[in-house]
């Protein structure tokens, strides 16, 4: 009974039996664990991944769409500084043109008051001085103060206008020049009445005899050039055939108005 009894003991606590194989050499080999099942990964929802990729290609678009506004915004404000560059360039080449005011009727001091017509009443100190300066300019231009305005050489004229024009810009406001005309005519009268009444040229009468004799000698000489003594009778054939022509303008005073000859005072 003991025996049997240690026996079954024994039996229980056997430890279990490890299966064995034999290979074809004959050498036992443990049989491999078995492999765990490998996870199955879940394939998303159908239609699922088409919706994300829609999704960021839409986004993609509208940002391409933003780029392009933006860079059209930008050339547009770049072609509108442009143009506003160029039109402000234009403006400085080109100058505004102005509404010329015309010369009235009449001449200064005879029809009109020049400080009056050219807007200096209160700031005489201004229009003195263009006085003052336009006689300066007549001056070194070379004007012969002896002739009349009408008689002055256009080109030296056209200088005085100018250099008055860059000196006092106001004077672009005026048609022609015409103010800086009248304070030349002005200029040049007193010149010659100042000169007549101390002496150093002849009275005006005198000046026009001498200049239309000169004129008559010149003619004279130009129809007979064998011809080269001019004497009293030569100019007294000339006096017979002039018909009382005026060819010098002598019965025009400064301003260009007809008046009667004996009431000049130059």
């Amino acid at each position: 009974m003991a025996g049997s009894k240690s026996t079954s003991t024994i039996a229980k606590t056997k430890p279990p039996t490890i299966s064995k194989r034999k290979d074809t050499a004959g050498t036992q080999v443990a049989k491999p664990a078995p492999k765990k099942a490998a996870t199955k990964k879940t394939a998303p929802a159908a239609g699922g991944g088409n919706d994300h990729i829609t999704s960021l290609q839409d986004k993609n678009a509208e940002l391409e769409k933003q780029i392009i506004l933006a860079h059209a915004e930008l050339a547009k404000e770049k072609a509108l500084r442009e143009a506003a560059e160029k039109a402000a360039m234009t403006k400085k080449a080109v100058p505004r043109k102005l509404t010329k005011i015309p010369k009235p009727k009449g001449s200064a001091g005879n029809g009109f008051k020049l400080v009056e017509e050219m807007k200096l009443v209160g700031n005489e100190a201004l229009y003195n001085t263009i006085l003052r300066e336009v006689a300066r300019l007549s001056i070194q231009a070379g004007l012969d103060y002896r002739a009349d305005f009408k008689n002055q050489p256009a080109a030296e004229l056209g200088l005085v206008y100018k250099l008055a024009r860059d000196m006092f810009p106001m004077l672009e406001e005026f048609e022609n020049d015409w103010p800086t005309a009248e304070i030349v005519k002005q200029y040049l009268y007193n010149k010659r009445k100042n000169s007549v009444a101390k002496g150093y040229i002849p009275k005006r009468a005198e000046r026009l005899k001498a200049a239309k004799d000169a004129g008559k000698v010149a003619m004279i000489r130009a129809r007979h050039p064998k011809n080269a003594t001019v004497n009293k009778e030569n100019i007294a054939e000339e006096d017979a055939d002039d018909d009382d022509d005026d060819p010098m303008g002598n019965n025009a005073d400064i301003d260009g108005d007809e008046v009667d000859e004996d009431t000049m005072e130059d």
